[in-house]
Order: C-alpha cells, then structure tokens, then sequence
C-alpha cells in the first residue's frame, strides 16, 4: 500500500478537503458495490481494476485500527442507507461462508480517477450486523493471520511415504 505524494501533501497543507473516501464490498455471488463516503448525492468516477467505476454516495464511516498486542489491525465499518444490494450480499456471504465479503478501501483527489491509495487496502469483512438502517462490521486480515502453514494438506493417498511400514 503505497499513498500518493499528491494525497500526502494535501494531508499536510490543505484546510479544505478535496479528496473523497472510496470502499469497495465484493462477494463471489452478488458481484460489487462501489460507495463514496458523501451526502450530497453525487455519483463519482475513479479507476479500479483497470476500469473507471461510478461510486454511489452513500454515507459511511471507516473507524482506522489501533494497534493490539497480537498484530492484528481491523478497521471498523459502518454504512448508512444501506440498499437491497447490500442486504442481498450479507445473506449470500452467510448462506456460504467460504465466500467472505472482500473490502477495499481507499481515497480520490477530486477531478483525479486515480486511486491515491494503491494498492487499495484489501480486507475480510467479519462481525457484520445488519439493520434496517446500516451494516456495522469489521474489516480484518483475518483469513492471513489464521492461514494454516504449511497451507497443503498432506493425506497418506497423495503422499505414500507417510504410511508407516
């Protein structure tokens, strides 16, 4: 995860806001949705996987990680308004739970399609709560820390020298 020299410099100088924060939910069956963080009602452009994507405002929070003391760091989120889409996508990740919900997330220079956060963060959505109002959850690494190692699986069938003689 790279930010922008361009993003960086506006953190450090600029008092009015000209960037947008972007996530991304994405799931195997109900495909994704693409949010900007804004109330205003205007659809914005940016450029993900090689493509220009038109992100629908819809108000969220991204709650950044403190640091614990087993390395994890989860970001918290929380959408308002939430749409059928949405509600759709929870109850397919919970009807299968091999396929978790992916979220990115990253920023935009207003008038920029270009990602200033690149590689966008790319993370788990677990501990998710559903209401008729908004999805709070958390966006973990989860999957990666708790990973077995070594990730094959070694059976006696594939592997005949495990067999004791």
């Amino acid at each position: 995860m790279t930010i922008s020299a361009e993003l960086q410099q506006r953190y450090q100088t600029e008092v009015d806001v000209d960037w947008w924060e972007a996530v991304i939910f994405n799931h195997a069956t109900a495909g994704a949705l693409y949010l900007v963080n804004s109330e205003d009602g205007q659809v914005r452009r940016g450029s993900i996987d090689g493509a220009v994507r038109e992100f629908i405002p819809i108000p969220f929070v991204v709650s950044l990680p403190e640091r614990s003391g087993d390395g994890q760091q989860d970001l918290g989120i929380t959408v308002g308004n939430i749409g059928k889409e949405m509600t759709i996508m929870v109850e397919n990740a919970m009807k299968a739970p091999e396929n978790p919900i992916r979220f990115r997330y990253t920023i935009f220079i207003e008038g920029n399609t270009t990602p200033q956060i690149n590689p966008p963060f790319e993370l788990t959505l677990t501990d998710v709560m559903l209401t008729q109002k908004a999805l709070t959850g958390t966006a973990t690494r989860y999957q990666v820390f708790n990973r077995s190692f070594p990730n094959v699986v070694y059976k006696p069938s594939e592997w005949p020298g495990l067999v004791r003689r």
